[in-house]
């Protein structure tokens, strides 16, 4: 399965391309399901950063619930053996 653009690599990204590929990302958060099981989606920290305004760990990650709206609530996060 080819990833959405959404969840591509962001550094090298132009600022419109960039801000196009995040609400590309709140779009697709917003049409997930909200009930059943996890989803897990793999991105970059750059996009992570991005999104949640925050780093993570290289090997690390973000938990979010979603909620069908696309500001999804941090949950948590995932440290990095």
């Amino acid at each position: 399965m080819e990833p959405p653009p959404a969840l591509q690599f962001l550094l090298r990204t132009l600022h419109k391309e960039r801000n196009i590929r995040l609400a590309a990302l709140l779009t697709l958060l917003t049409g997930l399901p909200t009930t059943g099981a996890p989803v897990v989606l793999v991105t970059h920290q750059v996009t992570i950063h991005a999104f949640t305004n925050e780093g993570t760990a290289s090997g690390g990650g973000r938990l979010f619930a979603l909620n069908g709206s696309g500001e999804p609530r941090l949950f948590g996060s995932i440290k990095p053996d």
